[in-house]
């Protein structure tokens, strides 16, 4: 049985800030603001908030729990890494997934604070009309583990990396950038939208042609980029 009253400070401190956003329950995701599964040490807030350092892994914290989920690669990995304070729960039809666990644990009226940042559009919706159907308030609140993780009683968080990009040769691509803008132009006359934002590193890097080494092991780098199909040629090149 985990301590939920530990002198785990890190969980001291998110239950501060907790009461200070006026939320009653922390969600936080293993991933960043590109919806990426592999991320920059900066962007291991799992890791930082519980000491779990998998791949796969969520955090919910409420006034007296701190839970993590994972899948079944990592279940005895987090038994061992997880800190003081925190539970382990399974990814499987074992336990309840996160929002079952809160819909059960939170009263009508109070609320679930997730940096909407960490999370893409359509999932947010799901979940906002999920809790709102049980009365639970679901809204954006400023990342806690950041705000923790930048107090000076902890370890330095690591520095956004701002690597040298480079453009691949054509035989490596297929297209050339601008031939894969015609062709996304195209495509986006079948759509009433005038303009693309496009947040996911590997699109941005299929469609300039560059690549990078922000994220170890993976070829790109932080960016997002706004595409209109009536961009001037010589500003697309």
């Amino acid at each position: 049985m985990v301590e939920q009253n530990s002198d785990n400070q890190k969980l001291v401190r998110v239950r501060a800030h907790m009461q200070e956003s006026g939320i009653d329950a922390y969600v936080c995701m293993h991933t960043d603001s590109h919806s990426s599964e592999y991320i920059a040490p900066c962007d291991e807030r799992i890791a930082f908030l519980s000491g779990f350092k998998g791949s796969n892994g969520l955090c919910v914290v409420t006034k007296d729990e701190a839970l993590m989920w994972t899948d079944s690669r990592y279940y005895i990995a987090a038994g061992q890494q997880l800190e003081a304070g925190w539970e382990m729960r399974k990814m499987s039809r074992d336990d309840d997934s996160w929002f079952e666990f809160l819909k059960k644990k939170l009263v009508a009226e109070q609320t679930v604070g997730i940096d909407f940042k960490q999370y893409p559009a359509s999932a947010v919706k799901t979940r906002a009309e999920y809790f709102t159907k049980a009365n639970i308030k679901f809204e954006h609140v400023e990342n806690i583990a950041d705000r923790v993780w930048a107090e000076p009683a902890f370890e330095t968080r690591p520095t956004r990396p701002v690597n040298p990009v480079k453009v691949l040769d054509l035989e490596f691509c297929g297209k050339t950038s601008l031939e894969k803008q015609a062709i996304l132009s195209e495509k986006m006359k079948d759509v009433e939208y005038d303009m693309l934002l496009v947040t996911t590193l590997d699109d941005i890097c299929w469609l300039t042609n560059m690549r990078g080494t922000d994220i170890e092991y993976n070829p790109v780098f932080f960016a997002y980029l706004v595409f209109t199909p009536d961009c001037k040629k010589e500003r697309m090149e």
